[in-house]
């Protein structure tokens, strides 16, 4: 039964399709004014939904280009976009650059810095990177020990050096280790990389503070200037936060570098002269130099001022001294002033008036030759006698 039902559709479908050839080979063939009507009554009635579907095929076929073209400009421009992110990020580092240069004026050496694989000279570094390539050497001034610096502060130290190239480890290099302070020179410390888990890699620490000094978060850490690597006054990193140790006397600080390792790209050697001349006032801002001056001026007004006061305090002593002496009957005599040509070198001493003679029948009433005391001279402030004697 299915399949004389089968073989009946198929039959059907034959015959339509028959029919529908000789209509169209009869349309073809059917003059222009007949041929127009009947296309137009056959396009209104039994043609809609073949039209339709034209249509609608027509507008995916137009969708599917439309969405394939938008697409490729949508990853053109991604691609574009990300290129000129790129772009802008090595300018910003390149400016950067420039004023680093720029504010250090000589001294420095510019090179491209490349990172080695790690553990490759066998160094135990938990699988990070702490070893850097430049392509400067001992022809372009480089020596061992030299500070390498970028410009938001410390990357490393030169490690060897070849005519050529030098080899750097980096500040998260298990041997690293460098004398750090704050900004007023008030804590001082040791920072060295901070070995612990893998989401605090390349963190430092800053171990060895006094245990009465404290840290906020987000206080930035620079060279001390100990040690004769790092000149002082170069950023090393900021406070995160302080870490629970074992040590009594003494308080750990976590640091966040301020250089990170994806940062590095091109860096700067310092030569030994400029190690030593310093770069004080080249990373810390120009606020922070006033304020030191200020501070300084400050503490020079304080110690006049003290210096006033104690200066008045001494008078007044003096002054209540020679009132009390005077009150108990002692006499002070002023101080001679000195002539400006100086005292005489051997002054000659005064010579001895005659005593008269002395009768022995009668004693001598001395009382009208007898001088009187002298009256005791107004004191000036400041000033002190230069003598006591009893009337």
């Amino acid at each position: 039964m299915r399949r004389s039902s089968v073989s009946q559709g198929s039959r059907a479908d034959v015959i339509v399709t028959l029919a529908l050839v000789v209509l169209s080979l009869l349309a073809l063939i059917l003059p222009p004014a007949v041929r127009d009507p009947v296309a137009s009554a056959v396009r209104q009635t039994a043609g809609v939904p073949l039209i339709e579907l034209q249509e609608r095929a027509e507008n995916t076929r137009a969708a599917f280009l439309a969405h394939d073209s938008t697409s490729r400009v949508v990853d053109s421009l991604a691609l574009e976009s990300m290129d000129v992110l790129a772009l802008r990020s090595e300018n910003e580092h390149l400016r950067e650059l420039l004023g680093l240069a720029a504010r250090l004026r000589w001294g420095f050496l510019v090179s491209s810095a490349d990172f080695l694989p790690a553990n490759a000279l066998g160094d135990r570094s938990l699988g990070r990177e702490v070893m850097l390539t430049l392509n400067v050497g001992s022809r372009s001034g480089v020596a061992p020990y030299s500070p390498v610096v970028a410009p938001q502060g410390v990357v490393g130290r030169v490690r060897s050096v070849d005519p050529t190239s030098s080899l750097v480890e980096l500040y998260s290099h298990e041997n690293f280790r460098l004398s750090a302070m704050t900004a007023d020179q008030r804590v001082l410390g040791i920072v060295r990389p901070h070995l612990g888990d893998s989401k605090d890699e390349y963190m430092l620490e800053m171990g060895g503070v006094q245990f009465r000094d404290t840290l906020d978060a987000g206080t930035v850490i620079y060279t001390s200037g100990l040690g004769g690597t790092f000149p002082a006054y170069v950023p090393v990193g900021t406070v995160v936060r302080e870490l629970g140790t074992a040590e009594m006397w003494a308080r750990t600080y976590l640091l966040s570098p301020v250089v990170r390792p994806g940062d590095i790209r091109t860096v700067i050697v310092l030569t030994p002269q400029r190690a030593v001349a310093g770069v004080e006032g080249v990373w810390v801002s120009a606020p922070d130099s006033a304020a030191r001056a200020t501070a300084a001026v400050g503490d020079s007004i304080r110690a006049d001022s003290l210096a006033r006061a104690m200066s008045a305090i001494a008078a007044a002593t003096r002054q209540r001294l020679l009132d009390s002496l005077k009150a108990a009957g002692v006499l002070v005599e002023p101080p001679r002033p000195a002539s400006p040509a100086g005292p005489p070198a051997n002054p000659a001493p005064p010579s001895p008036s005659p005593a008269p003679a002395a009768s022995p029948a009668a004693p001598v009433d001395d009382s009208a030759t007898r001088r009187p005391p002298p009256a005791l001279p107004p004191t000036v402030p400041g000033q002190s006698g230069s003598l006591l004697r009893a009337p």
